[in-house]
């Protein structure tokens, strides 16, 4: 059985808008630089259908890298790992089926 946490840590300047009403999440975009994770976005499934877009094309000067799950595989997110110090530095998610690489430095 799945739970969802509260976040835990540090509040920042912008909070975790998580909900679970929007649906699973299908693909987590990662965007960041030399200083660290700058965002993290979701793209959501609802019924089929994509609920919720995470990351508009706008330019940006570091890294974008993307993490999908495929839920017609039964494929779900289980846990996220965050390495940090003074902010995030490096993200790996994993899922019932795979971890991802580690994102960030």
């Amino acid at each position: 059985m799945t739970q969802r946490l509260e976040a835990q840590g540090e509040e920042g300047e912008y909070k975790w808008e998580g909900r679970s009403d929007l649906g699973d999440i299908t693909k987590i975009s990662v965007r960041g630089d030399s200083e660290g994770i700058k965002f993290i976005g979701c793209d959501y499934i609802k019924y089929g259908h994509l609920a919720y877009g995470s990351v508009s094309p706008i330019n940006f000067p570091g890294f974008t890298q993307t993490f999908e799950i495929n839920h017609l595989k039964d494929e779900q997110l289980l846990s996220v790992d965050c390495y940090y110090n003074s902010g995030i530095r490096g993200i790996q998610f994993k899922t019932n089926l795979r971890i991802s690489e580690l994102i960030g430095f």
